[in-house]
């Protein structure tokens, strides 16, 4: 009997249907640049800057995170930023409205910021998808922690 390694899954990603209606946004902002080109040239490249920074705002605020889980770890990828966290090193995690922070065996904190946990979800003490991760991370961490000898 042959086990395959199951691949990279991911825990976070923009739905198609964000996906899908950022990209009309960005393609929104472009036809303005052209109007703005075909107006004036000089109004024309003052709108492409502002277009080229609100259309690189939405690819880093909706379409580049991503919260994925491999056989080595947790792969963030954030707006600019990309960390690969161990399984070994994954000790605490706590879900709250900036995403969930985890706590390394190394004293450093990491937050992957999606999936995110309501304010009103905290302050009523509701249990969300957020916690569920949290405490998925946590499961596994120990799990690694143990299985490697260094718990």
């Amino acid at each position: 009997m042959t086990v395959g390694i199951a691949g990279p899954q991911p825990v976070y990603q923009a739905s198609g249907w964000q996906r899908a209606t950022t990209v009309g946004q960005i393609v929104v902002i472009l036809l303005f640049v052209a109007a703005a080109f075909l107006a004036s040239w000089w109004v024309g490249l003052i709108v492409a800057l502002a277009g080229a920074a609100l259309a690189t705002r939405l690819w880093v605020l909706i379409l580049r995170p991503r919260t994925v889980l491999t056989a080595a770890g947790i792969e963030i990828r954030d707006g600019r930023n990309s960390v690969s966290v161990p399984w070994t090193d994954v000790q605490v995690c706590a879900a709250g409205f900036g995403g969930i922070t985890i706590g390394c065996t190394d004293g450093r904190l990491v937050l992957a910021r999606y999936p995110r946990k309501s304010n009103l979800a905290r302050w009523l003490n509701r249990y969300t998808p957020a916690d569920e991760v949290a405490a998925y991370f946590e499961q596994r961490g120990e799990t690694a922690r143990r299985s490697s000898g260094t718990a």
